[in-house]
């Protein structure tokens, strides 16, 4: 993974961290004497702790394993994962320092009268997560068609996110810089159109080739570009809704990475920490939770 990411593909390290740290848990609970049951927490634990230390989200890491891992809410199983989480998180200030991941701008919401713009953003996240999750499907299927074996898959994956770098560089790589750029909606729309467009089907192409790396940024980069893409579209119909456009991308993030893997409360968590804007709330939970209802749909 890390030589995948650090050559330019498109991924993010957090995948490939959580399951590193899960797989120390697991080896862990093989060490010392624990019964299967504590064995299965500890590997929650370091897939939490590997989270909490890419992201310093502690609170998303702990909903994370409980919603997705160990579908328990113990105490038994609680407090090992706050622990771990809570460590974690400190490593991630001490070597990357404190405060939210990516800076936004301050957004005014507006209340009320704009829900309705964002259950419609909601609606179109749901739409992109199933987009994403089945055009994957389809990337790896032909990849199966192909008449080589599944050592050569990687490659060919390297030479397609590899051309479409030639044409669209910033399409590569983790995207940190230009989740923060969309955040800021400091990009002309036609740009936004075509990075997002290559973001996505260079993910599909090395992911589906079997190379490894982590899905949370590439689905975070996608969305936001999805979000400024609807926002700016809702501003030319509307100039007077008073919402700026990287409010939407904001929202989209959390909408589409919750429908895309099924895991509502945590990507509402996720976002609110990675950004620490407390009044997304509202409508984050809107379009989350409608995002999701449809992607269950299709």
């Amino acid at each position: 993974a890390a030589i995948a990411i650090g050559t330019g593909a498109p991924f993010g390290a957090e995948g490939p961290i959580i399951v590193t740290g899960g797989s120390i848990g697991s080896l862990l609970g093989q060490v010392i004497k624990v019964s299967p049951s504590e064995r299965k927490i500890l590997l929650a634990a370091g897939a939490a702790a590997g989270m909490a230390a890419t992201f310093g989200v502690p609170l998303a890491a702990v909903v994370l394993a409980i919603e997705l891992l160990l579908f328990e809410f113990s105490t038994r199983a609680f407090v090992p994962l706050v622990v771990a989480s809570s460590i974690a998180a400190g490593m991630h200030s001490l070597f990357f320092g404190a405060g939210p991941l990516f800076e936004v701008p301050a957004h005014d919401y507006a209340g009320l009268p704009v829900l309705p713009a964002f259950l419609a953003l909601g609606v179109g996240a749901g739409l992109l997560a199933v987009v994403v999750s089945r055009g994957l499907f389809v990337v790896e299927d032909l990849y199966r068609r192909l008449p080589v074996g599944d050592f050569w898959h990687p490659m060919i994956g390297a030479v397609v996110f590899a051309s479409i770098g030639l044409f669209v560089p910033r399409a590569l790589g983790v995207g940190y810089d230009v989740i923060e750029d969309l955040l800021a909606n400091r990009l002309a729309v036609g740009t936004v159109a075509v990075l997002t467009i290559a973001k996505l089907v260079a993910w599909w192409a090395a992911l589906g080739s079997g190379t490894s790396g982590g899905t949370l940024a590439p689905i975070l980069m996608i969305s936001a570009g999805y979000g400024v893409l609807f926002g700016s579209a809702l501003d030319t119909v509307f100039p007077s809704i008073g919402v700026s456009v990287g409010a939407f991308a904001v929202v989209a993030m959390a909408a589409t990475f919750g429908a895309a893997t099924r895991a509502s409360f945590t990507s509402m968590v996720f976002v609110f920490e990675l950004t620490r804007d407390y009044e997304v709330i509202l409508p984050l939970m809107l379009a989350t939770v409608v995002a999701d209802l449809i992607a269950a749909r299709l």
